[in-house]
């Protein structure tokens, strides 16, 4: 896969209410992610599949204050991604602003969901490089950006 796949891989697990247990969001090309692989869980976990596709993004960061532009673009990446992802598991439609995504599984299970959504960043390309520096096409390693919820 080249590294200007900018195709991320979703994971959701639902418990058997639809509410959100744990998730993560890694490029598919090489696993890597920015921020963490979990980023927002805190801020999602417990809410149904629902609650955050009908959810506006201002609410979601709704009395948080970001540092900077990039890690205000970071979060919202997550939640995107996993407003995107619920929405086609439960096949809604949102507006053409979201990225467009795939769900790849959806395995049931006594304990709740678990889905493999891909998720096409396209519209975040220019800021958000698919190229995580695994040096597997000749680039140079670098570091990606991590940050912390405390």
């Amino acid at each position: 896969m080249p590294c200007s796949d900018v195709t991320e891989l979703l994971k959701i697990s639902l418990d058997p209410e639809d509410r959100i247990t744990s998730y993560s969001l890694n490029k598919r090309t090489c696993g890597g992610t920015m921020g963490r692989d979990e980023l927002i869980l805190k801020m999602i976990r417990g809410q149904t599949a629902t609650e955050i596709v009908q959810k506006p993004a201002d609410e979601f960061y709704s009395g948080i204050t970001f540092s900077s532009d990039l890690r205000e673009m970071v979060y919202l990446k997550h939640y995107f991604a996993v407003q995107s992802g619920l929405a086609e598991f439960l096949g809604r439609e949102l507006s053409e602003s979201h990225s467009e995504c795939t769900v790849e599984s959806v395995v049931y299970g006594p304990d709740g969901v678990e889905l493999t959504v891909l998720v096409h960043i396209d519209m975040l390309t220019d800021k958000i490089k698919a190229c995580g520096g695994c040096s597997g096409c000749g680039s140079p390693k670098k570091q990606l950006p991590s940050f912390r919820v405390d």
